[in-house]
């Protein structure tokens, strides 16, 4: 997905994990500056937290993503 404006990939990641079946987007908190993407929330189980990663990746404009999403123990 190609964004002009990094204000606006908080929202472009948003769509993108709402639509991918394996991640909890209800449970994951989006901050992005100067395409430095940061998550947060808690998860049930890692596969999940790596897939919210690999979704942010996968954005255009982002340069680094800060992954702070915990597992549920």
């Amino acid at each position: 997905m190609h964004v002009r404006a990094a204000d606006g990939l908080p929202d472009a990641l948003r769509l993108v994990l709402e639509t991918d079946p394996l991640v909890p987007a209800d449970q994951i908190g989006i901050r992005a500056h100067d395409g430095v993407v940061t998550l947060e929330g808690l998860v049930i189980r890692e596969e999940e937290r790596r897939r919210a990663e690999f979704d942010a990746w996968c954005l255009f404009g982002v340069k680094n993503v800060i992954n702070r999403i915990e597992v549920e123990r």
